[in-house]
């Protein structure tokens, strides 16, 4: 029987829900799991200071012996062309210059943990691709002019994390996925969304928010339309994936695509296209050497082979049959995908998902603070004096849910960078958007008392009756209803993300203090927000 248009709706929605839960769950637990090295975060806080001392500058790299070598190897080798022989780190950094070695010391210090225990081949192809996007990213910028070239190499470098964050977390089922689409010459992320309803490069930037990389990148990873036919790194991504597939595996992946993206974006001909390639024969096996990273330089010189020949034969005959993309090609990751699938919905029941962040969210602000000489908190810590109209309304809600057997619940909805939106917008406009803010969690969440504004930017909302897993669908639902309704009821661009935490008691006992609800969904807020969000976070006891 088929389905009717409200079912597939409801269907659809469901997906939607289901997979933004996933990647949640999968950014946060890779934000607990995997932070930036010390030296890292030192380097950009010198480099981002208006005035940047090379002296401190120099301390704190010479700290890292692997990372000043590394450097050394990068102004001595051909990719940058700096001339003679450098050995003086100082001298290094006057050549480089502040914002080339900000990019590198970010593209080199990656946690090693994101590396542990992979699988060699899988581990191999990520290297591979990396470099090549990486390369190509920045030749593409060079000859286009529309971005950066660091920022294009750095992000095209770093474009593949959320792969890795799925090999740690799915672990056979993922690479074996990974390997498998990889070799068909399709677009990872495309069969990813096929799949799943998420691509890995969502968590990519998840991940990169947390480690406080700027916005234009992270949305430029992401890659909605609307962003993408914008040109500038967007699109230069874009076209260096569609350059990585190719080279990888040329005779798997049909040319046109990258030829039309080419001129779709930059108006590249196909002999632009082709002086791409000889430029990155030279290049990638450059980066390889820098990263200390083994390379098939003759496995490489047979693909760079192949594509010539196929970009000739397409432009002397732009009718040919230029690719074969046999039919095992075309499957390009379906057989996995039910694997996958099964090892992420084992992943998210075994203790990952919300029921099993319980304790994490409440030991969050003690991880910021283990951190807190080397990253800064996305937010202040939790409240420790709650608001007294919301205690007093959570103790009538204990009465009530005691003398019912029912549960009690605080569920907190927050605007993400309040500040920055009274600066944006100004002051008058909060009042707006807290009110929007109100009237979806009234609608969707149906609390037991009114909801109201506890403070700038934050909704509260206390409920008797409602599970966990209820709270919890109606709080990512008024998240994603909330970006669109501003901009329809305000008319106003500017992005209006939120995120929400939750506390829940089965049955509150008869000494239970409202102070500890407050403080437990205060806990998860912060949880949220420090998972770069648009987040829901809940806890139940």
């Amino acid at each position: 029987m088929s389905e009717t248009r409200e079912e597939t709706v409801g269907r659809e929605t469901r997906d939607r829900v289901s997979a933004s839960h996933a990647v949640d769950e999968l950014a946060s637990r890779g934000r607990e799991l995997f932070t930036l090295p010390k030296v890292a975060v030192d380097v950009l806080e010198l480099t981002n200071q208006p005035h940047t001392d090379a002296a401190a500058l120099k301390a704190c790299i010479e700290c890292d012996p692997a990372l000043t070598a590394r450097i050394l190897r990068v102004v001595n080798s051909s990719l940058f062309g700096l001339g003679n022989r450098v050995t003086d780190l100082a001298h290094a950094i006057g050549l480089l210059g502040i914002k080339p070695l900000k990019m590198l010391v970010l593209g080199f210090n990656l946690p090693p943990a994101l590396f542990e225990g992979l699988d060699e081949k899988a581990l191999q192809l990520y290297w591979k691709t990396s470099l090549i996007r990486a390369a190509a990213s920045r030749e593409i910028a060079r000859v286009t002019g529309s971005a950066d070239g660091d920022e294009a190499f750095l992000t095209g470098l770093l474009e593949g994390l959320g792969i890795l964050l799925l090999i740690q977390h799915l672990k056979d089922a993922y690479t074996n996925f990974y390997l498998q689409v990889e070799s068909s010459g399709r677009d990872l992320a495309e069969v990813e969304q096929e799949q799943f309803g998420f691509h890995h490069r969502q968590l990519t930037a998840k991940l990169l928010q947390n480690w406080k990389f700027p916005r234009e990148w992270t949305e430029a990873i992401v890659r909605p339309a609307t962003v993408s036919k914008q040109g500038g790194l967007a699109s230069i991504l874009e076209l260096a994936d569609h350059l990585t597939r190719f080279l990888a595996h040329p005779e798997a992946m049909d040319v046109r695509p990258l030829i039309d993206a080419a001129a779709d974006r930059f108006g590249l001909t196909i002999d632009q296209v082709q002086q791409l390639v000889d430029h990155l024969e030279g290049s990638v096996p450059s980066l390889a050497e820098i990263f200390a990273l083994p390379w098939d330089q003759n496995q490489y010189v047979q693909c760079l082979t192949t594509a010539h020949q196929l970009m000739s034969q397409l432009a002397e005959d732009p009718d040919a049959h230029v690719s074969p993309m046999t039919s095992s090609h075309r499957l390009g990751g379906e057989e996995q995908g039910a694997s996958v699938r099964l090892a992420l919905n084992a992943w998210l029941a075994d203790g990952s998902n919300d029921a099993g962040h319980s304790a994490t969210a409440s030991r969050t602000p003690a991880l910021a603070n283990r951190h807190a000489g080397t990253t800064t908190p996305a937010r202040p810590s939790p409240s420790p004096s709650p608001d007294p109209g919301l205690v007093g309304r959570l103790r009538q809600a204990i009465l009530l849910a005691r003398r019912t057997q029912r549960s009690v619940g605080l569920c907190l909805f927050e605007f993400e960078d309040c500040a920055e939106l009274k600066w944006t917008l100004g002051p008058e406009s909060l009042p707006a958007l807290e009110e929007i803010l109100r009237q979806l969690v009234e609608a969707e969440l149906e609390p037991s008392f009114p909801s109201q504004v506890v403070r700038d930017g934050q909704v509260a909302a206390v409920c008797i009756g409602h599970d966990r897993s209820r709270i919890a669908h109606s709080a990512r639902a008024i998240l994603d209803q909330l970006g669109p309704r501003v901009e329809r009821e305000l008319a106003i661009c500017v992005p209006a993300s939120a995120a929400a935490g939750a506390a829940v008691v089965r049955i509150p006992t008869k000494n239970l203090d409202p102070a500890e609800i407050v403080e437990a969904a205060e806990r998860c807020l912060y949880a949220a927000h420090s998972a770069g969000g648009q987040t829901v976070k809940t806890i139940e006891r």
